[in-house]
This record gives C-alpha cells, sequence and structure tokens, in this order.
C-alpha cells in the first residue's frame, strides 16, 4: 500500500457512531490511508474492531499504532538488536514481536508502555539491567491515566523513576513526532512532500508534521471552541471544518 494519507483516529468515534459521510469518505481514501492511533493500550485488531462496530470499515492494516512506529524506528535504527523486556500492555508486546524483536531477560531494550504491573522489586530488577547497559524506551509520556473514575500512574511515571535512579535517559519514542515522523519518512523514502496528516491536535501532530515537509489539514471541530488559530503552532495548509469536508477537494 503506497501511503499518502495519515488520518488522526480521534477525528472518530467522538460518539457512540459514525457518520455514513465519514464511512464513505474513509472508503474512499483508505486504499492509500493509515489511521493513526497514539494510545499503547490497544492493539491494532483491537482498535480496528472498535471502529468497525462504530461503522467505519477499518482493518487492522489500515492501523498505525504508537508502539508499531516505535517498533519499527527501533528495528531501522539498529537492526541487530532484536531482544526485548516488556513493561506494559499486551498490546505492546504484541506490536514487537510482529516487528521481529524477541523477548529476553538479557534485553538490549526495556520497553515501557501503560498499564504498568509490578511490585518495587521487579522495579529494582529493572534498574538493574538499565545499569548495565540496557536501553530504557518510553511508549508513554503521562505520569497519571483515568481508570474509571480514579486517577492511576501511567508509565511515564516509571520511566521518569527509573531514570532518575539510573541516571540514564531514556529512549523516547513517546510522541508523534519521536516515533512515527522518522517511520513515515521511511515508508515515503526521503519524499514526505505528497503525504498529507489530517487532524486536529495542532501542536503535538500538525506542527511537527509540517517541519518533516508533510502538507497538514486541521478539523477545526475536532479543537476547543476557545482555540485561537491564529496563535497556533503551526499553519495549515487547509483548514476544514468537519471530517467530511476533505471530500470536496478530492
Amino acid at each position: 500500500m503506497r501511503v499518502q494519507w495519515l488520518i488522526d483516529g480521534n477525528l472518530f468515534l467522538k460518539d457512540s457512531s459514525v457518520s455514513r459521510q465519514d464511512d464513505l469518505l474513509w472508503r474512499k481514501l483508505r486504499d492509500h490511508a493509515l489511521l493513526l492511533n497514539m494510545e499503547t493500550v490497544r492493539s491494532a485488531a483491537q482498535i480496528a474492531e472498535g471502529y468497525q462496530q462504530a461503522g467505519l470499515s477499518v482493518e487492522d492494516n489500515h492501523i498505525l499504532t504508537l508502539p508499531q512506529a516505535a517498533a519499527a524506528f527501533l528495528r531501522k535504527n539498529a537492526p541487530e538488536k532484536r531482544r526485548v523486556m516488556f513493561c506494559g500492555s499486551r498490546a505492546v508486546r504484541e506490536s514487537f514481536l510482529a516487528a521481529g524483536f524477541e523477548e529476553s531477560l538479557a534485553p538490549d531494550y526495556i520497553v515501557i508502555g501503560d498499564r504498568v504491573q509490578g511490585t518495587m522489586d521487579d522495579f529494582s530488577d529493572l534498574l538493574n539491567l538499565i545499569e548495565q547497559g540496557t536501553q530504557l524506551v518510553s511508549l508513554s509520556a503521562s505520569l497519571k491515566r483515568r481508570r474509571g473514575s480514579v486517577d492511576v500512574l501511567a508509565g511515564g511515571a516509571l520511566v521518569q523513576m527509573l531514570a532518575a535512579a539510573s541516571h540514564q535517559e531514556p529512549l523516547r519514542l513517546d510522541s508523534f513526532s519521536s516515533a512515527v515522523v522518522p517511520v513515515v519518512t521511511g515508508m515515503k523514502a526521503g519524499r514526505t512532500n505528497d503525504m498529507i496528516v489530517v487532524s486536529g491536535q495542532a501542536e503535538t501532530i500538525l506542527a511537527p508534521a509540517a517541519m518533516a515537509g508533510m502538507k497538514t489539514i486541521l478539523v477545526s471541530s475536532a479543537m476547543s471552541a476557545q482555540t485561537d488559530l491564529f496563535a497556533l503552532p503551526v499553519h495549515p495548509d487547509w483548514i476544514v471544518q468537519n471530517f467530511q469536508d476533505i471530500g470536496a477537494a478530492l
């Protein structure tokens, strides 16, 4: 699949269902598009199932998750390093194994996402590995996340603790700019000016996409009503009110 469109998955599933117009437009784009999902908890198959239940014709090969992008980045950056220890959701583990990594007790990388579980003894074992030279990889920048009606510690809190205790900087692949941009650039063989990124997240997605030479479409309905468009850190190539408005340009 030749990827031309990278569409922020947050544009969908704001309610319990997807509009027919959204699905019709997605059907036009999907042969050359990926839906971006920046979470680390659900696998591509689980995310695709959620879209399907809401009425969007998505398969798991249409999804690009943060763990998938991080795994692709590490494989390309150091193909000889394939041993990984995981701390986080099953989706992180599945994404890395699918990319050709192997689980190991003597790892090259310790990869931390969300849904971290463990005791202080477990985390001390991770600390010892980092002090012996294992690279700590962060897939979560968040210190806390919401679970039900309460806040719980997220993977970023564990990353900060291990980094402070070991005096070793983690490799941060926990954002669009650090993980997704290098992978998309690889897909385009260094040519990004025909890649179109669609999102309502101006600072975290569209700004780094524009810096990498990609075209950007800002969907204003996905932003807060109080947002000052003139103060944004990016000047999008196009601004549309709703995702369906893209259809007028096709």
